[in-house]
């Protein structure tokens, strides 16, 4: 969804990312930046972009109301998640297969900023950036989900609470507490201290 809860935008494995008004569901734009399928979409919180990630090893970022062509972020391989920070300059990109690891990224410079220490065949799976901006989320296909320093990639928690892959982490809005699940199927609510 767009902040303003009037559009919604899609990923698509037909290499697009589509623009739906919310009201009519009718399709307003198609952007066409992808060589392969998109699996994650997602709005800036400012509104003023979108990032899409692809089995291509690209990011996209593309602002929706000028039609302009992407800002393309390479990566080295698929890139399975990515967040916004809640200032809407930087990126969080969770990568998977050869190279497992999260990058952050900058907006305005196109500059990959941050890569924190990785685990070699522990495949991150999600991304999540704290409301605050101050913390990082990532879960990993080994059962984890590690905290990390948005500022300076120190990792500060790993949490091992799950018996399967992490699939995706929420933060609370007083980014205090995250939500995790995973294909143990299990849901579990958790606190940073």
């Amino acid at each position: 969804w767009s902040p303003d809860g009037k559009f919604i935008a899609s990923a698509s494995m037909d290499h697009t990312v589509q623009i739906w008004d919310a009201i009519t569901g009718q399709s307003i734009v198609t952007y066409n930046g992808h060589v392969t399928g998109v699996v994650f979409v997602a709005w800036s919180l400012d509104g003023k972009l979108i990032a899409s990630a692809s089995v291509d090893g690209k990011v996209n970022v593309w602002d929706p109301t000028s039609g302009t062509a992407p800002r393309v972020f390479p990566h080295y391989t698929v890139v399975g998640s990515l967040a916004w920070s809640p200032d809407s300059t930087s990126i969080v990109t969770g990568d998977y297969n050869d190279d497992d690891s999260v990058r952050i990224w900058t907006i305005r410079t196109e500059k990959n900023t941050k890569v924190f220490p990785r685990t070699p065949g522990n495949q991150v799976y999600t991304v999540a950036w704290s409301l605050d901006g101050k913390l990082i989320a990532a879960g990993y296909d080994q059962h984890q989900v590690k905290i990390w320093r948005a500022a300076t990639g120190e990792q500060i928690l790993t949490y091992t609470g799950h018996h399967a892959s992490v699939i995706d982490v929420q933060w609370s809005h007083n980014s205090r507490y995250i939500v995790s699940c995973g294909f143990d199927k299990t849901v579990q609510l958790w606190t940073i201290s």
